[in-house]
């Protein structure tokens, strides 16, 4: 990238990401959905009803970074 503006706005994106605490987020969502995955419904965990799921936190955390 060579717009100064550009490179703002990822570092600023990623920022976002950060002062969200979304890594810690997303960890915690994942560890908890594996569980009831497991327990519950007796499935691992992966499969795709656990991938849209998580695709579906991973829209929210973007969006909430922008």
């Amino acid at each position: 990238m060579d717009n100064p503006d550009a490179i703002a706005a990822v570092v600023a994106h990623e920022l976002g990401h950060s002062v969200n605490h979304h890594v810690i987020a997303k960890y915690i969502s994942i560890m908890g959905l594996s569980a009831f995955f497991k327990t519950v419904l007796g499935i691992s965990p992966n499969n795709l009803a656990f991938d849209f799921i998580n695709l579906k936190y991973s829209r929210d955390y973007e969006m909430q970074s922008d």
